[in-house]
Order: structure tokens, then C-alpha cells, then sequence
């Protein structure tokens, strides 16, 4: 074959590979921003604030408490992302890490979000939870299971959300 129609041939094998390739990315890119369109938000989280939260042994579960008579109980990863960093995560209770003392959660939870007002919490499409107070600190849920529930919000009143295994997110009819 002459070298001009074997350079011909690569190139319509690489623009044909470029071609496959944009279109991939573009439904790749479609896909998240579904995605994302998909979350709803928590409205009940709205304005509040956390008082306190600690690790319950019995059950396993972190308990977050918010004013206005809300409740978040946890059994799944989650962790505190602020100013873009990892701060905090639901496994670094008791550990070291090289520091001096081991990292108390709960310390560590409370200057990180404790008082801070909730601007907005949205659930996405897997019943992954999202709280975000005030732009530079999150508390990131994971549902993670394709069994058990990954997260309880309480309240107000007998007001119920929950993360069922596999992404399903159940609400209550009851608001007060």
C-alpha cells in the first residue's frame, strides 16, 4: 500500500476512535448531570443547627441531634468535608494517625458543625445524604448497602425520611 493511502486509513481510524470516544464522554456527562437534577431536598433540615452528636454502642449508629425536634440516626459511612478537605469521617473515632492523641469524633464533630446553621440538605437518586452548613463544611452521607438502611431522619413531630438498602428513599405523610 503507497504510504499516503496507509496514512489516510490511520487517520480515519483515529478520528473514527475520537468519534466514539466524544460520545461516550457525552453520555458519561448526561448521566451525572441527571444525576444530579435527581436529588431532592430536605426541607425539615432548612435553618437548623446541630446540638449534639455521639456514637451510640448498642446500635452501632452515630445520632445527630438538630434543633427543632429533627434527629438523624446513621449506620452508614459518612464523613465532614470542609474547605474541600476531609475533616472528619465515621471511622477515625480512637485512632491516632500519628498525632499525639487519638482523634475524638465527637470533639471533633462539634467544632467542626456544632451551632453552624444548615443552609440546605439534598438526598441524591441512591439515598446518599447531603447537609450542608453554610458553604465550606458538608456532611456527607453514603448509602452503602443494597440491604439495610443507611440513614433515619426524624422529625419535626412524627415527620419520618428513610434511606432503605439499595437507593430507595421512604417519606412519611406526617409533617408536625
Amino acid at each position: 500500500m503507497p504510504p499516503n493511502l496507509a496514512l489516510q486509513s490511520d487517520s480515519r481510524a483515529i478520528v473514527g476512535a475520537l468519534g466514539a470516544l466524544y460520545m461516550m464522554w457525552l453520555q458519561l456527562n448526561a448521566n451525572v448531570s441527571h444525576a444530579r437534577a435527581m436529588t431532592r431536598s430536605l426541607g425539615q433540615l432548612s435553618e437548623q443547627t446541630l446540638q449534639s452528636a455521639s456514637f451510640n454502642g448498642d446500635t452501632k449508629e452515630w445520632v445527630f441531634v438538630f434543633s427543632g425536634g429533627v434527629g438523624l440516626r446513621v449506620s452508614a459511612p459518612w464523613r465532614i468535608v470542609a474547605h474541600g478537605q476531609i475533616a472528619l469521617g465515621w471511622q477515625d473515632d480512637g485512632h491516632s494517625f500519628g498525632l499525639q492523641m487519638p482523634i475524638d469524633a465527637t470533639e471533633r464533630l462539634g467544632a467542626l458543625i456544632h451551632g453552624r446553621r444548615i443552609a440546605s440538605a439534598s438526598v441524591s437518586l441512591s439515598g446518599d445524604l447531603a447537609i450542608d452548613f453554610g458553604g465550606d463544611s458538608t456532611l456527607e452521607i453514603f448509602n452503602a448497602s443494597c440491604g439495610y438502611e443507611g440513614w433515619q431522619l426524624q422529625g419535626p413531630g412524627q415527620r419520618w425520611t428513610i434511606a432503605q438498602g439499595g437507593g430507595n428513599v421512604l417519606e412519611s405523610d406526617h409533617d408536625g
